[in-house]
């Protein structure tokens, strides 16, 4: 097939990839056939940039939580900045973000008992060092 494209799609949770582009399918009136339109943050770099990104994922001792490190960029879009988000394993209830400082948060390890030990600078000086801080069960 010299010259043609040759096109093939994985449906990934909603989502498909087709020829290295994503798209999503939405629904038409048209007698079934989809309309599928390209929908990607490849195509600007600021787009990009700006897709938060999964750090770290840890699963608590019992299983029933889990908590994700995910950065994104500041409000000047200068820096990333990482917060800890809980999600539901179950998918019943939505994720909620943990912490809120401005240099962010990283390195969450459960405890035996539930709670939560992560990594935090907190000052305003660009050199104070990260401290061991805990979240309690629950």
């Amino acid at each position: 097939m010299t010259g043609q494209w040759r096109a093939t799609r994985v449906l990934l949770c909603g989502w498909v990839l087709w020829g290295g582009v994503a798209a999503v399918e939405k629904s038409t009136s048209d007698v079934g056939k989809p309309d599928w339109s390209i929908v990607t943050a490849f195509d600007d770099i600021a787009d990009y940039l700006a897709i938060p990104r999964v750090l770290d994922l840890q699963m608590s001792p019992d299983g029933r939580r889990l908590v994700a490190t995910i950065a994104q960029l500041d409000d000047k879009r200068s820096k990333y900045v990482s917060a800890l988000w809980e999600i539901d394993p179950d998918g019943a209830h939505a994720a909620r973000r943990l912490t809120w400082s401005a240099k962010g948060e990283s390195a969450p390890r459960w405890l035996p008992d539930g709670s939560l030990l992560f990594l935090s600078a907190r000052g305003d000086d660009d050199g104070d060092p990260a401290a061991v801080w805990q979240l309690p069960a629950g």
